[in-house]
C-alpha cells in the first residue's frame, strides 16, 4: 500500500459504511436519528476529502519547488 492509499483509508471506510447504513435505513432507528448519523458521516467523509487535497496539494508543491531548483 502506497501513502497516496493511505491517505484515502478514511474516506473509503466512511463510503462503505454510508452504503451499509443507507441500505439498512428503513429497518432501523427513527427519522431524526438516522439524519443526524448521515450528517456526521457526511460532514467527516468532507473533512477527509479536504485532509487528503491539502495533503495532495502539499506535496504536489513540494515536488514542483524541488525541481525548479
Amino acid at each position: 500500500m502506497t501513502r497516496h492509499d493511505d491517505r484515502r483509508a478514511p474516506t473509503t471506510f466512511l463510503y462503505a459504511t454510508e452504503r451499509r447504513f443507507l441500505s439498512s435505513l428503513l429497518s432501523s432507528t427513527p427519522v431524526s436519528v438516522t439524519s443526524f448519523i448521515a450528517a456526521a458521516m457526511s460532514s467527516y467523509r468532507s473533512a477527509c476529502s479536504a485532509s487528503l487535497a491539502r495533503c495532495t496539494n502539499s506535496s504536489l508543491s513540494t515536488d514542483i519547488f524541488d525541481d525548479l531548483r
